[in-house]
């Protein structure tokens, strides 16, 4: 048997131990915001490592009234998603932000969320020359 010491086998020590599964603790923009800007990113922290094969096309996505909306989503810590879209959003449309069927490195399923928000007229490139 070998012992791994690095910062991941910590993490998936804790989090094997752990009774409880992670979940869904925030997600900018805030659930009901108004006046996002068109191209904000979408953040979502959880409160534990998540399980990478769980980060499916269809375990996160953004949606608008017509469905869907491209974007990319990457992991940037073991428990923080960044998504940002690959067009402007809608402005004064309604988007929902779905988050179904991850996991936690423990293998415990984190409870499905959504959250929605409503973006403004403009985006962060509007401020940019």
């Amino acid at each position: 048997m070998t012992d791994s010491t690095g910062p991941t086998s910590a993490i998936r020590r804790s989090a094997s131990t752990s009774t409880l599964p992670a979940c869904v603790l925030r997600v900018d923009p805030l659930d009901g915001a108004t006046g996002v800007f068109r191209d904000a990113p979408v953040l979502v922290r959880l409160s534990g490592p998540l399980d990478d094969a769980s980060l499916t096309a269809e375990a996160f996505s953004v949606r608008d009234p017509d469905g869907p909306v491209p974007g990319s989503l990457s992991r940037v810590a073991v428990d923080l998603l960044v998504w940002n879209a690959s067009r402007a959003l809608r402005p004064h449309a309604i988007h929902f932000v779905l988050t179904r069927g991850l996991r936690d490195v423990a293998g415990h399923a984190i409870a499905d969320h959504c959250s929605r928000f409503v973006c403004g007229e403009l985006g962060f490139a509007d401020f940019t020359d």
